[in-house]
C-alpha cells in the first residue's frame, strides 16, 4: 500500500481578515505537502476556518452584518490568500458547515460523553473576550488579560459541561515520552511535559447558548453550545468524514501525520486534543510541529502600534514566490522571526534578483549566444579543464569535483535531511548554496572567454550549468513552484535519457530588482 501523509494547519479565526502569521503557516505547510508529494507519498493537506464564538458574533454586530454574512466574507479573504500564495491544499473545512463539520463534532462529543468524561457544574471564573478563554487568579495582570493587554477580564458565572482532562495527565505524558506523539521541536515537548508534571485541570467544554449564540448546540441540551475544544479541534477528523456514513477518507488518512500550529495553541493540541481522542477511542496524531511568531521591526504586531503587515499587499507587490522565499529562508520555523520591509527587499534583491534570477539569465544568454540554444554534453566534460581554472573560485571548484558529484554527495543529502525534519530554512539554504556554487562555475571557468579558444569545452561548461539549474528547479519546486516550473521550461531538457538541453530566451527578468 502506498505511504500516506496527512498534514493540517490550524484553522484561522474569522473575526478579521487573515494575518501574516497564518500566511506564514500556510507557506510552511505547503512546502512540506509539496515535498511529500514529490517523494511519491499519498498526501492530504487540510486547512480551514474557525467560524464560531462570541467574539465573532460581536465583531459581526459591530460591522452591522449577520454573523453568517460576516464569516462568509472573512472566509472569502482566507481563500483568496490561499490562492494568491499558490497553496496546494486538498481540503478546506469550515466549522459553520452543518453537512461536513457538525456531524463529526457531534459524534466526538457523544463518544466522550459515553465514556463518562463529561459532567455539568456551576463555575465562576475570569473570562477574556480577546482569547475567549477563562483565566485563573494567578494569571491576573492589573485586571487585564495576559494574552490581550488592555482587555479587561470579566467575572463569569455559569453552569457548563466540563471535560475530565485531569484524568488523562499521566496517559498523555506516557504517549509523548514514548514517542507515540512527537512534539517538534524537542524544546516544545519539554514545555508540555513540564505542564503535565504540574497536573492538568478539568476544562469547561460548553458555554450557555446566550453566551455563544453562534455555534454548535450540545447534543441533547440545546441550552448549551459546544466550547472551542469540541467545536474547533474536531475539524481534523470531521474533514475526513468522521461522523458521516462514508468512512473511506477517515480510514485512509487518520491519524494525522503532522499538525502544524503556532506556539500559542500548543497546550490545546498537545494536552486537550490528545485527551479528547483517547477518551473517544481514537488514535493520536503522530506529530505536532510548533512554529514561532513573526514580529514587525522587533515588536509584536498590533493595530494600536500600526505595525500590522497585510500579507496580500506584500504578495501583490512582490509576487507569491518572493513572499514564499522570504518566509521559508529568513527564519527558523521553530523560533520567532522578525519582518521588516527593508529586510524583505534586501532578501529579494540579494537572493532572487541578483542571485537566482541573474544566474538563470546569464546561463540562458550564453546558451543562446554561443550554441543557438541547443547544448549537448555530459557532466564529466569539465575534467580536462582543471588547468584552465586560475582564479580563487577555480581553486574552490577543484575541491568540489564535478557539479553532479557535488549535488549528489553534498547538496541533495543536506536538502533531504532538512526537509525530513521540517527544517525548512536549512533546506532552502542548501538550494542557495548550489546557486552560489554555479556562480563560481561561471567565474571559475569563464565560458565568455573560453568560447574564443575552445568551443567544445565551453559547451561542456554550459551543459553543466544547465544541469545544475535543472536540479535547482527540482529542489525549488516545493518552495517556489511557479519559478521552478519556469526554469524547467526555459532550460528545455530533452527527456531524462538524452544529454541535451534546448533552451529558450528569458524575455523578462525572473525577479526584477526593487528599490
Amino acid at each position: 500500500m502506498k505511504e500516506k501523509f496527512y498534514l493540517t494547519t490550524s484553522i484561522v479565526y474569522t473575526n478579521a481578515a487573515p494575518h501574516l502569521g497564518f500566511a506564514y503557516e500556510l507557506v510552511l505547510a505547503d512546502i512540506i505537502a509539496r515535498y511529500k508529494r514529490s517523494q511519491g507519498i499519498d498526501t492530504y493537506f487540510l486547512t480551514g476556518t474557525d467560524e464560531h464564538g462570541a467574539k465573532i458574533a460581536k465583531a459581526a454586530e459591530k460591522e452591522g452584518l449577520s454573523t453568517k454574512a460576516f464569516v462568509n466574507e472573512n472566509t472569502k479573504h482566507v481563500k483568496a490568500l490561499i490562492k494568491s500564495l499558490g497553496v496546494s491544499n486538498d481540503g478546506f473545512i469550515r466549522t459553520s458547515d452543518k453537512l461536513c463539520h457538525w456531524p463529526g463534532a457531534i459524534k466526538l462529543w457523544k463518544k466522550i460523553a459515553a465514556k463518562g468524561d463529561l459532567y455539568k457544574k456551576k463555575y465562576k471564573g475570569l473570562y477574556c473576550m480577546g482569547d475567549e478563554a477563562f483565566h485563573g487568579e494567578n494569571t491576573l495582570l492589573c485586571g487585564e488579560c495576559p494574552n490581550y493587554p488592555g482587555q479587561a477580564l470579566e467575572v463569569v458565572e455559569e453552569e457548563n459541561y466540563f471535560f475530565k482532562l485531569g484524568n488523562y495527565t499521566s496517559e498523555i505524558k506516557k504517549r509523548i515520552t514514548s514517542g507515540e506523539l512527537k512534539i517538534i521541536p524537542a524544546s516544545r515537548g519539554k514545555e508540555i511535559i513540564s505542564l503535565l508534571d504540574e497536573g492538568l485541570s478539568d476544562v469547561s467544554f460548553s458555554r450557555l447558548e446566550g453566551a455563544i449564540p453562534w455555534g454548535i448546540p450540545v447534543p441533547g441540551d440545546f441550552s448549551q453550545m459546544m466550547y472551542v475544544w469540541c467545536d474547533a479541534l474536531s475539524n481534523y477528523v470531521s474533514a475526513l468524514g468522521y461522523g458521516s456514513s462514508d468512512k473511506k477518507m477517515f480510514k485512509k488518512y487518520w491519524p494525522a501525520d503532522l499538525h502544524l500550529i503556532g506556539k500559542d495553541i500548543l497546550r490545546f493540541h498537545a494536552a486537550i486534543w490528545p485527551a479528547m481522542l483517547i477518551s473517544a477511542g481514537l488514535p493520536l496524531p503522530k506529530s505536532i510541529m510548533v512554529h514561532g511568531f513573526i514580529t514587525s521591526d522587533g515588536k509584536k504586531m498590533s493595530k494600536s502600534l500600526g505595525n500590522v503587515i497585510d500579507p496580500m499587499a506584500l504578495i501583490n507587490e512582490f509576487g507569491k514566490d518572493a513572499f514564499r522565499h522570504y518566509f521559508s529562508s529568513e527564519m527558523s520555523p521553530y523560533e520567532d522571526g522578525d519582518f521588516s520591509r527593508e529586510k524583505f527587499i534586501e532578501n529579494y534583491n540579494g537572493n532572487l534578483a541578483n542571485g537566482l534570477g541573474n544566474l538563470v539569465s546569464r546561463v540562458l544568454k550564453m546558451s543562446s549566444l554561443y550554441f543557438g540554444g541547443i547544448v549537448k554534453g555530459n557532466t564529466c566534460d569539465l575534467a580536462p579543464l582543471q588547468d584552465h581554472m586560475k582564479t580563487v573560485s577555480g581553486e574552490v571548484l577543484r575541491e568540489l569535483g564535478s557539479i553532479e558529484n557535488f549535488i549528489n554527495s553534498k547538496i541533495f543529502p543536506e536538502y533531504q535531511r532538512a526537509m525530513e525534519v521540517y527544517e525548512i530554512h536549512k533546506a532552502s539554504n542548501a538550494i542557495w548554496r548550489l546557486i552560489k556554487t554555479l556562480d563560481l562555475y561561471v567565474s571559475g571557468y569563464e565560458p565568455f572567454k573560453l568560447i574564443k579558444t575552445n568551443r567544445e569545452k565551453t559547451e561542456g561548461v554550459i551543459f553543466n550549468l544547465l544541469f545544475g539549474l535543472e536540479k535547482i528547479s527540482e529542489m525549488l519546486l516545493p518552495f517556489l513552484p511557479d519559478t521552478a516550473l519556469k526554469i524547467t521550461e526555459l532550460i528545455g531538457r530533452v527527456g531524462k535519457g538524452n544529454m541535451e538541453y534546448r533552451t529558450s530566451i528569458l524575455d523578462t527578468p525572473l525577479f526584477p530588482r526593487k528599490d
